[in-house]
């Protein structure tokens, strides 16, 4: 899914079935001790990882768990690590190319009871109550590209957003498009309640894609090196 809509410059590795074995030490030990189904997610998660990093000629390595959580990954890489149930991803660039990658995936499923309310201002709210295409659940993609936001957010600026200073607006709905078998995708723009601490000229705003299954949704957002100092 994220393949068809990732620029040329990152690599993806996606899997749908997920693992217990492909650890290095360093990652088994800094995970801590956790339920299988946490490990299962972690390590398919890394081998994801490492599988997109030698699309970009990258040998193994161990992918350690940063302050927040976040992967470390090597030096001159911007990546970033999703899973949800029966789907798990990774994706990769040079740094030299993207300064940030932020991705996530989601069950194209509606969001439990009450979530809208915390994730969504009214404005959005309002946004998706209005049909946009039967097979998409868009309180859920609401929710995905914000994660998207974050993670990519997080890798310029080292801190968290909250879900109420990030304003999503969608592309039009004629700019929907069929990228392959029962999959379409779309745009996004994320408008940030702050500025990237290291962007140009108050940079606020983020551009995405976002892609739609029958029963998996996926959004990306990158960032051009161009577009901060």
């Amino acid at each position: 899914m994220l393949e068809t809509i990732a620029p040329e410059c990152v690599a993806i590795d996606v899997r749908y079935e997920f693992c217990m074995d492909g650890l290095f030490p360093e990652e088994r030990e800094s995970l801590g001790v956790v339920v299988d189904k946490r490990l299962r997610e972690f390590t398919t998660g890394r081998v994801c990882a490492r599988k997109s990093l030698l699309k970009l000629g990258i040998q193994p390595c161990p992918i350690r768990i940063g302050p927040r959580r976040e992967p470390i990954w090597p030096q001159g890489i911007a990546g970033s690590i999703t899973h949800c149930s029966g789907f798990c991803a990774a994706a990769v660039a040079s740094s030299l190319e993207l300064c940030s990658i932020g991705i996530d995936a989601e069950e194209n499923l509606p969001l439990g009871e009450g979530v809208i309310e915390i994730i969504a201002s009214p404005l959005e709210r309002t946004e998706i109550r209005t049909p946009r295409g039967s097979c998409l659940h868009w309180d859920r993609l609401l929710f995905s590209a914000k994660e998207s936001v974050f993670k990519a957010w997080y890798c310029l600026a080292s801190q968290w957003l909250d879900f109420s200073e990030c304003t999503i607006q969608w592309g039009p709905s004629d700019d929907l498009k069929l990228v392959g078998n029962d999959l379409f995708a779309g745009t996004f723009v994320a408008h940030l309640a702050r500025s990237w601490p290291s962007s140009r000229d108050s940079q606020n705003r983020f551009e995405g894609r976002f892609v739609v299954g029958k029963e998996h949704l996926a959004t990306m957002v990158t960032v051009n090196r161009s577009a901060v100092h």
